[in-house]
C-alpha cells in the first residue's frame, strides 16, 4: 500500500513537473559574425544545447531555471528565466565580445585578491570609459585648476552621466524586444527608441534596470508608457 501512495505521488509529482517545462525558442544577438557553437546551459536540469550560424536555440526550461551563456568569442552570460519571457519569442540574450585588454589591472571575484594579498588597502571601483576620462582631469591640483578655468571638467561630468542613461538604455533593450513595447504598451514602432531614452534618464527605471529587476521595471515602464503617449499626442 504505501509503495502504490509513493508511486501514485511521485507520478503526479512528475506531471506537474512536465506541464511546467516548455521549449524557449531564443536567439543570441552579439557583435560577431558567426554565432554558431555558443553553449546553452540550464543549471537546474544540466541540460544543454548550442546555437546555430544566425544565433537562434532551443532548450527546454521553467520559470525560475537559469541559463548559462557561454563561448569562445563571448562574454558569460547568465540569465533566470521567467513566465513573461514564454510571452514574447523570440527570448533576445545580448552578449559582448571579449575584450584582451593589456597594460590594465584587472580586480576579478575570488577569496585571493590584491586586497587580501596586501597590493592594496581597499578594493578598487570598476570605473567605466567616461568615468576614467573624469579621474584623469581631477587627479592633481593643476589638472583640476586647468580643467575646471577651461570648462572640461563639466563636460566630463556631463558625460559620465550621458553614461549612465546609455547603460541603462542598452540593458532595458536587453531585457524587452520591439515587440514588447508595442504590444504591452501599445508605443508606435518609431518612437519606440524616443520612448526608451526618455524612460532611462528617470532615476526610478536606473535604480531598477541596475537592480535587474524585471518585473519593477516592467511596472515603471508601463507607467512613463501612458505619459508619453500623451506627450506624443499633444506634438501632433
Amino acid at each position: 500500500m504505501k509503495i502504490r501512495l509513493f508511486l501514485f505521488l511521485y507520478l503526479i509529482g512528475f506531471i506537474a513537473f512536465g506541464q511546467n517545462v516548455k521549449v524557449l525558442k531564443g536567439k543570441v544577438v552579439a557583435p560577431i559574425k558567426n554565432l554558431s557553437g555558443i553553449n546553452i546551459r540550464n543549471l537546474s536540469t544540466q541540460k544543454e544545447t548550442v546555437s546555430v550560424s544566425d544565433g537562434e536555440f532551443s532548450i527546454l526550461v521553467k520559470a525560475g531555471d537559469s541559463l548559462v551563456f557561454t563561448s569562445v568569442q563571448l562574454e558569460s552570460k547568465q540569465i533566470v528565466i521567467e513566465k513573461e519571457d514564454f510571452d514574447y519569442l523570440p527570448f533576445l540574450v545580448k552578449m559582448k565580445a571579449k575584450v584582451t585588454q593589456l597594460n590594465e589591472l584587472i580586480i576579478k571575484e575570488s577569496k585571493v585578491d590584491a586586497v587580501s594579498l596586501g597590493i592594496i588597502k581597499k578594493k578598487i571601483k570598476k570605473l567605466t570609459p567616461a568615468e576614467r576620462r573624469l579621474y584623469a582631469a581631477t587627479s592633481g591640483p593643476l589638472d583640476i585648476l586647468l580643467n575646471a578655468f577651461s570648462g572640461r571638467t563639466s563636460q566630463l561630468k556631463k558625460g559620465v552621466e550621458i553614461e549612465k542613461y546609455q547603460i541603462t538604455q542598452n540593458k532595458v533593450f536587453n531585457m524587452f524586444d520591439k515587440e514588447y513595447f508595442t504590444e504591452e504598451y501599445k508605443i508606435p514602432e518609431e518612437y519606440i527608441d524616443g520612448f526608451v531614452v526618455y524612460a532611462s534618464e528617470k532615476p526610478k527605471i536606473m535604480d531598477a534596470v541596475k537592480q535587474k529587476n524585471k518585473l519593477l521595471t516592467a511596472f515603471l515602464l508601463g507607467e512613463l508608457a501612458e505619459e508619453y503617449k500623451k506627450m506624443i499626442a499633444e506634438k501632433k
